[in-house]
């Protein structure tokens, strides 16, 4: 079984210090190609961990970011919000009780109505 010898673990971690792999198969591969050493992944990782790397589970940031765009977008957002929650309120405040009659009753889940008036439900 061939392994490391110094100045190609030199090499490598130089490589994987310019390098950023997502996966350990990736690097598996490069040593592979560049040294003819195969490894295993749990080999691989091990190796990686002896030699101080550790995984890190990489961030998703937006690209191309255009804070023009943005603050539009949040103007828009916050000025439809705002006015979506005052017309919600405005409709349970003003419009329901306008409408209480009608809701005596509804339609269940069968189609069935039922009758919500609260005499007939306290006999």
């Amino acid at each position: 079984m061939k392994t490391f010898t110094r100045p190609k673990t030199e090499s490598l971690l130089k490589h994987l210090q310019e390098k950023t792999y997502l996966k350990v198969k990736g690097i598996i591969a490069y040593v592979h190609e560049q040294y003819g050493i195969k490894y295993s992944r749990s080999g691989m990782t091990d190796w990686l961990i002896q030699h101080g790397f550790a995984y890190k589970r990489p961030k998703k940031i937006p690209g191309k970011l255009d804070p023009e765009k943005q603050r539009i977008f949040i103007e828009q957002y916050y000025e439809t919000s705002v006015t979506f929650f005052q017309a919600i309120r405005g409709f349970f405040l003003e419009e329901i009780p306008k409408i209480t009659d009608i809701l005596k009753c509804r339609i269940n889940d069968k189609f069935q109505v039922v009758d919500l008036n609260p005499i007939k439900l306290a006999v």
